[in-house]
């Protein structure tokens, strides 16, 4: 996870897309894989695609982050 994780600050939208796709799949499952995900520091990187120039990436990303908002309590905050 680690890997992929670090793939989000490439700069070739064409990596960075299936990275953050892959990333949102992974917190869509139990609050383990989510908490893997924010314990990898993932949460910054995913905030910065917000502003990458591909509408793609920022809704990626945006779909990312309102999955890890639905997570426990602690993962919310």
């Amino acid at each position: 996870c680690k890997q992929l994780v670090e793939l989000l600050k490439h700069p070739s939208a064409s990596v960075v897309f299936p990275a953050v796709r892959t990333v949102g799949n992974i917190v869509t499952g139990d609050d383990m894989q989510t908490q893997r995900i924010i314990d990898l520091k993932a949460l910054p990187l995913l905030l910065n695609l917000l502003i990458h120039n591909e509408n793609d990436i920022k809704k990626e990303a945006c779909w990312t982050i309102s999955n890890i908002t639905a997570g426990n309590d602690e993962q919310i905050q």
